[in-house]
């Protein structure tokens, strides 16, 4: 026996390798481990663009709220494609983690599990607690602008002054978040942040002689700026529910505290600032219900804000503008408090298999401590769209448009606009050439030409007319 052993050694350790490697449990991980540290990617040509309609992927959350791949339409994402069996993955979350807490502000960070049951997902965060989230962040700027004042007469001596008059800003705060998974169907998410945000004025004598009242205002403040947030997310199918609370401290921007005649293109005012002005205390609620099937996916969502001492820009009456394109002189304020409230519906609906319909509408409203309206909130909005596709080809006819502007605020020199619809047509079709992919596209944004403006064109200054494109992509 010893005999035959010694003489079929290789063969029978082989052999139980084999066995080993195939049937024993957690084997195959082991001795992969250090042989596959990280996953590696194969080189491989990839031809096509991304459409709309590519992006409408519902990804179902593990440890955060479920989303659709189209919310992060427009940014740089990390995609990563994983699993709870998958050594190498294991191996590299580590790293992901620490991706995420240094860029998670830059980037979107998308992570699918593949081929993986979520139960096993689910242990696997929770047992290498990859939901906290400790993040210490800070900056610090310099704000320095000049401004030259020629008078009508150009003989006369020439005006100066600093529109931003030197001011370093230095903010470092600490961040906590959490979340627990306090079953299959519920999450808790818990976190804030303290921060500390300084303030050195330079050229504090300017500030001094040209801003009224303020001759006791400090060349250096500190502010502590807390805040807290929580949401609570069920999912009773096919209905996910969620409910969250916000509190949070904000300090006044440069041009809000120290600015000088400070020309704002939206609203066409010359903006003074008040160095004295109290931080923004912000108080929030929101909910959201959702409902999803095979063929419908509907949401409605709402929050409500309940602001102390906000900040928006008053007109002067008395004051004239420096700048030739202004209307007029703001002088930034604090209110006693405002209230804004906004609600939304959204909801895609698939007609047939290449053919759905979605659309959104949306409310807003703010009033102040008197009651009074609020200036830059939209009257309520409206969008929809109906999209097809079918193997090269695709199409898309929207329409959007807002109702009358009745909310309007006349006290911070806003007007009435009236409601308005804008129709909008495109197709785009993909064909080979040669060895290259061609994407042909045209399309009509505003179809009928609409004379209109919106609440944001103060002035009411219209916006664009008809506009035919036509563009020929190499894919």
């Amino acid at each position: 026996m010893k005999d035959f052993i010694k003489k079929h050694f290789w063969n029978i350790a082989t052999g139980a390798f084999i066995l080993a490697f195939f049937f024993i449990p957690g084997f195959r991980e082991t001795l992969q481990r250090p042989f596959l540290g990280s996953p590696s990617l194969e080189s491989e040509k990839i031809e096509g663009r991304l459409s709309s309609e590519d992006y409408n992927i519902k990804l179902k959350g593990i440890n955060v709220p479920d989303a659709h791949l189209s919310d992060f339409k427009g940014k740089y994402i990390f995609l990563n494609f994983w699993g709870s069996w998958c050594p190498p993955c294991r191996t590299e979350f580590p790293t992901i983690q620490d991706l995420y807490n240094n860029k998670k502000e830059k980037l979107g960070f998308i992570l699918i599990a593949m081929q993986d049951e979520e139960e096993k997902v689910r242990s696997f965060i929770k047992k290498n607690n990859y939901t906290a989230d400790i993040q210490l962040n800070g900056y610090s700027n310099y704000s320095l602008a000049e401004m030259t004042m020629y008078p009508k007469d150009r003989s006369k001596v020439k005006g100066f002054a600093f529109t931003w008059p030197g001011v370093t800003t230095n903010y470092g705060g600490l961040s906590l978040s959490n979340q627990w998974e306090l079953s299959d169907k519920e999450q808790l998410t818990l976190g804030g942040t303290l921060g500390l945000h300084h303030n050195h004025i330079e050229y504090l004598d300017f500030i001094r002689v040209f801003n009224q009242n303020t001759a006791d205002s400090p060349q250096e403040r500190t502010r502590f700026l807390p805040s807290m947030h929580a949401s609570y997310q069920a999912k009773v199918n096919p209905l996910t529910f969620s409910l969250g609370m916000g509190y949070g401290h904000r300090a006044p921007s440069v041009s809000e505290a120290y600015g000088y005649y400070i020309y704002n293109s939206f609203d066409r005012y010359d903006y003074i600032g008040t160095p004295n002005l109290k931080n923004e205390i912000s108080y929030e609620l929101n909910g959201s219900v959702s409902f999803e099937n095979n063929a419908l996916i509907a949401e409605v969502k709402a929050n409500y804000f309940y602001i102390e001492n906000y900040i928006l820009g008053k007109i002067l009456r008395v004051a004239f503008p420096m700048n030739a394109a202004s209307v007029g002189v703001k002088k930034y304020e604090s209110l006693k408090y405002a209230k804004i409230f906004n609600a939304s519906l959204n909801f895609r609906y698939s007609i047939f298999e290449n053919f759905n319909w979605k659309g959104s509408i949306n409310y807003a409203k703010g009033i102040d401590f008197k009651n009074s309206n609020l200036p830059f909130i939209r009257p309520v909005s409206y969008q929809s769209s109906f999209n097809f596709r079918k193997n090269k080809f695709s199409c898309v006819f929207s329409f959007n448009g807002d109702f009358t502007q009745t909310a309007y605020s006349p006290e911070y020199g806003e007007d009435k606009t009236p409601a308005y619809i804008i129709y909008n047509f495109s197709a785009n079709y993909s064909f080979p050439m040669k060895k290259q992919k061609i994407q042909l596209e045209a399309g009509v944004e505003n179809l009928l030409n609409t004379y209109y403006s919106t609440y944001a064109d103060w002035g009411n200054i219209p916006r664009m007319g008809r506009n035919i494109f036509l563009s020929l992509i190499h894919i």
